[in-house]
């Protein structure tokens, strides 16, 4: 099966909106109306992945010098554990090859209900080439930890992203604080 990642259009909006809310839980979504302005305006990147031609994921992406946040990352349920994910990370460190790659992940260690699947989605990215930055905050109302592909960044940076992505409302209900 042929894996690519193409820029989110008209055709697979819905899918795209379909996976984005079952895939993220509300207090971590951002508008999608604002992530369509973000995007016309060249800060972010709504990419779909598609296998074959048909939409099997989606990934928003932050871009700014020679940094790439990804801010949201889902295969559709579907093509859950076969390995899709695992191609689709590859294709994105492809396109973003030069930057230095990043993502917050829900981190597994703080108490949660959701803490195996929290540590199986870390174990997830570990396996698929991040690591661990030793960064850690809480952003979203969550105990979050930044894991990275390429290129350690700093929680400056991070947050210098998360202000250029987000209008200042958004930010603020982001409002990230490192912790440690």
């Amino acid at each position: 099966m042929f894996l690519s990642l193409s820029t989110l259009s008209s055709s697979n909006r819905t899918d795209f909106k379909s996976l984005y809310k079952s895939a993220f839980p509300l207090r971590e979504r951002i508008p999608l109306f604002l992530l369509a302005r973000r995007a016309r305006q060249g800060r972010i990147e709504n990419l779909v992945i598609e296998l074959d031609g048909r939409f099997s994921g989606l990934i928003v992406t932050v871009l700014k010098d020679d940094l790439a946040l990804i801010l949201f990352f889902a295969v559709s349920k579907d093509k859950r554990g076969l390995g899709f994910g695992s191609r689709a990370l590859r294709a994105i460190a492809e396109r973003y090859k030069g930057k230095r790659i990043f993502l917050e992940i829900e981190d597994p260690e703080k108490p949660a209900e959701n803490r195996l699947q929290r540590a199986r989605r870390k174990r997830f990215y570990l396996r698929g080439g991040l690591r661990e930055t030793g960064i850690r905050l809480k952003a979203y109302g969550t105990d979050m930890e930044l894991l990275s592909f390429s290129g350690m960044p700093t929680y400056e940076e991070y947050d210098a992203l998360l202000r250029y992505a987000y209008d200042p409302l958004v930010y603020r209900m982001a409002n990230p604080v490192r912790q440690g």
